[in-house]
């Protein structure tokens, strides 16, 4: 994981303790990295130069993270068997909720294909997860009441059945998901209608989102170069330039970004002119957070 100024600039950089691959990323409240880490199946927390493993459910193993308003992490969570798939919630390192089930003791997540559910908390609190296996997205209220299921909207612009990927809600609680391959983001209202697609940008297997607190929509897309980007306003549709990367974006913050390197595959940032840098990378995760994140230790 690499710490970069918004010039591209490599400011700090830190290893696993696995030296595995992090699943995803996110900042605590105080800005703390948080990474989730599937080979060891630990959620761990970076302080100072200290990295803390956490182990939530002795036999399952986390993927996608995110920090809620009131700084709690929601973490999905994979039965080492992959057959089954649950949420929770953690104050600290303490568990203290668990979501799986609907009302009628039905899995609310599919199970198998490890890191495919992405997770954002709702301004309302709903708590949205875009599950690839399924083909939809899933919200639950806080407190892990199913309230809809949305698999696609059938239109002359996408006959394909939905492939969703990252997903980010805006200051309307309004949610976007991105469907990667059909090259599109759709908006749904918080109660999961339809609203619109976001398909007139040239999007490329949009794969990340997340929303400022402008509005401003960050797009990643998945493996290639980037060479241009733009970001959509999603309450005054009005295209900007924007910082881009390949596979996943958090929510940003001013002064820098943190970034997951893998392997094999091209990848680069841009701010809309042309790419700042490049790297060899499989795929990667993206948080812009303070400058004062730099406590990180080197590797």
């Amino acid at each position: 994981m690499g710490l970069y100024n918004l010039q591209g600039k490599l400011l700090n950089s830190i290893k696993t303790t696995s030296k595995n691959d992090p699943c995803d990323i996110a900042l605590t409240a105080f800005g703390d990295l948080v990474y989730t880490d599937g080979s060891n199946c630990t959620v761990n927390i970076i302080t100072d130069t200290r990295i803390q493993g956490i182990t939530i459910c002795q036999g399952w193993r986390p993927s996608n993270i995110c920090r809620t308003s009131s700084g709690d992490l929601l973490v999905i969570m994979n039965r080492i068997d992959n057959e089954q798939t649950k949420l929770v919630r953690l104050s600290g390192s303490k568990e203290i909720q668990s979501i799986q089930y609907n009302d009628k003791g039905q899995s609310l997540y599919s199970s198998g294909c490890y890191n495919t559910r992405y997770i954002t908390e709702n301004r309302n609190f709903d708590i949205c997860v875009a599950d690839w296996k399924a083909g939809a997205v899933v919200v639950v209220d806080r407190v892990g009441k199913h309230r809809f299921t949305y698999t696609g909207h059938t239109s002359s612009v996408s006959e394909e059945p939905m492939d969703p990927r990252g997903i980010a809600t805006d200051s309307l609680c309004q949610i976007l998901a991105a469907d990667c391959g059909s090259h599109l983001i759709h908006i749904l209202d918080q109660d999961g209608q339809f609203l619109r697609y976001i398909d007139s940008c040239d999007l490329d297997y949009p794969w990340g989102l997340c929303v400022d607190s402008k509005d401003n929509l960050f797009v990643a897309e998945w493996g290639t170069v980037v060479t241009a980007a733009r970001s959509f306003r999603a309450l005054s549709s009005v295209y900007l330039d924007c910082v881009i990367a390949n596979s996943y974006i958090a929510i940003p913050s001013a002064g820098s970004f943190l970034m997951i390197v893998s392997k094999n595959r091209d990848a680069g940032v841009s701010n809309g002119t042309g790419v700042w840098y490049g790297y060899r990378g499989y795929s990667s995760h993206v948080v812009l957070c303070p400058p004062w994140i730099l406590r990180l230790r080197p590797h």
